[in-house]
């Protein structure tokens, strides 16, 4: 006698099936007999599941090192556009990366793009990428938008990081020349100096 498909033979395959392997059909699980998940394997789901948060955290983790690689590389060959869409996508992969922060802070920056950079260097400073860089690349991100006052007001010394104050007061006598105030900017410059 041939076997036929029809709706019957595929019931009991499907039954079949899912008592052999334990796991219902996938396409079509109206066919698969309701059973409870028994208590042991419902927590298993919880440690199933947090391996493979684990897991796409390594993968989105390899592909922004990946990608900042990338952008690395884009940048020693000078194809700065290239860069900043590898470093676009390092931060898309893993938005806590200060270092790619920065460095899309600095492309921005070079292709003329202030205000982006602006953004990026508080947000590379932020997740605790060198203070003093990020500082640099604050205060040349407002003093390109011509806002001097802001450098002013935003990056002041705080007298725990001799480093970064010293840079902090580089920019601001930077800040003060482009407002016409060369007194406070010889001022400042000595200041970083001492620093």
């Amino acid at each position: 006698m041939a076997c036929s498909p029809s709706r019957a033979g595929s019931t009991v395959a499907a039954k079949w099936t899912f008592a052999q392997t334990g796991f219902p059909p996938a396409p079509n699980r109206s066919l698969a007999p309701q059973v409870p998940v028994p208590p042991i394997l419902s927590g298993f789901r919880h440690f199933l599941r947090a391996d493979l948060e684990l897991a796409g955290q390594r993968a989105v983790h390899r592909t922004a090192i990946g990608d900042f690689d990338k952008a690395r590389a884009a940048l020693a060959k000078g194809q700065i556009r290239t860069a900043e869409i590898e470093l676009r996508n390092a931060v898309r992969a893993d938005p806590q990366n200060a270092a790619a922060r920065y460095w899309l802070g600095r492309v921005e920056l070079q292709l003329g793009n202030p205000v982006a950079a602006e953004q990026q260097a508080k947000e590379a400073r932020a997740r605790g990428f060198d203070a003093q860089q990020s500082v640099a690349l604050l205060g040349q991100a407002l003093l390109a938008q011509n806002r001097p006052g802001d450098v002013l007001k935003q990056l002041q010394p705080t007298g725990k990081d001799n480093k970064v104050d010293s840079e902090i007061q580089v920019v601001r006598g930077a800040a003060h020349l482009a407002l016409g105030e060369p007194d406070k900017a010889a001022d400042a410059f000595a200041q970083a100096e001492k620093l």
